[in-house]
């Protein structure tokens, strides 16, 4: 087999099990709350502040900078979020600070479920496929994704890819 025949087949392979993953099976545990909606509330929570009132909440502008998004990406967000009455989001005084979200207690109650759902699943999971080789897993998808992304930045056109 020639080494073009084994790249082939080894990028192949995992374009069908990154696929698999991430529409077939997880799927499964997002029938409540897409992937993205739970990533932005779980980043709301981990990253919120207490501000003069006691309320915890983030500007949109720093969540979008802990989640990678641009600020057009991360306002459509926020603004699916409040209308499923998971946050609100507002302006400081007359919006010159900047606009913030707060999660609601609809989101944080659903948060809490899916975590809690997530700690027995993956409890699970990890209990069968072992600590050790879940750990030494993530460290490996980590650095391919790295390598993953390296790769696409040097592309002469890679913003016609990742768009």
């Amino acid at each position: 087999m020639s080494d073009n025949m084994h790249i082939t087949d080894l990028s192949r392979e995992f374009i069908i099990r990154q696929y698999r993953m991430n529409s077939e099976n997880i799927r499964t545990l997002f029938k409540d709350m897409s992937i993205p909606d739970y990533l932005a509330l779980r980043d709301i929570m981990k990253y919120s502040q207490i501000d003069e009132n006691g309320d915890d909440r983030i500007y949109l502008k720093d969540l979008s900078e802990k989640m990678k998004l641009t600020m057009p990406q991360m306002s459509k967000m926020a603004e699916r979020l409040n209308d499923k009455g998971l946050v609100t989001w507002t302006h400081d005084q007359n919006g010159r600070s900047g606009t913030y979200v707060m999660i609601t207690n609809a989101g944080k109650d659903l948060l809490r479920n899916k975590e809690e759902m997530f700690r027995d699943f993956f409890g699970r999971v990890i209990e069968k496929y072992g600590r050790d080789k879940m750990s030494d897993l993530l460290k490996e998808m980590a650095e391919l994704e790295g390598v993953i992304i390296e790769e696409i930045g040097e592309m002469p056109d890679a913003g016609n890819y990742l768009e």
